[in-house]
């Protein structure tokens, strides 16, 4: 992981920034926040024991979890300051790389929910001849059948 996580200070920023994000919208209640996130109470209660676990598939799913839960800026979450008034100071490579991963699992999140919902609706169909491409109904290829 591009940013160095697992040092303990930026693990404590970050969960300090995550407690002040369910202290506004979960009134500090960790249980809320748990099953709001559908994370172990301990998880949301020490979010920084996660945050500097060196596991970084599951650290870059927390992190993504909470900021696609509770709306959050992806930049102020990662160095405490919002994507505008970052321009400010210059962001590090570790910062930029660590918040490129997150759009990255957040978009791929993003996808497999309209995935989701459209296949539950029965409003699309995957080509199998082609790079899984995404088909609505309407533009499904005409059979003989039809």
């Amino acid at each position: 992981m591009a940013l160095h996580l697992t040092d303990r200070n930026v693990a404590h920023d970050i969960a300090a920034r995550i407690r002040k994000l369910i202290a506004r919208q979960d009134h500090g209640d960790v249980t809320a926040a748990a099953r709001r996130l559908e994370r172990p109470i301990a998880d949301v209660y020490l979010p920084e024991r996660v945050i500097s676990s060196g596991d970084e598939p599951a650290v870059i799913d927390f992190l993504a979890t909470v900021i696609r839960t509770y709306e959050a800026d992806v930049c102020w979450l990662i160095t405490g300051t919002t994507a505008r008034s970052s321009g400010e100071r210059t962001l590090s490579i570790e910062d930029r790389v660590t918040i490129v991963e997150l759009l990255d699992e957040l978009s791929d999140r993003l996808i497999d929910d309209v995935r989701n919902e459209r296949q539950a609706n029965g409003n699309y169909h995957w080509r199998s001849d082609q790079s899984q491409e995404l088909m609505t109904n309407d533009q499904l290829p005409m059979t003989h059948s039809q």
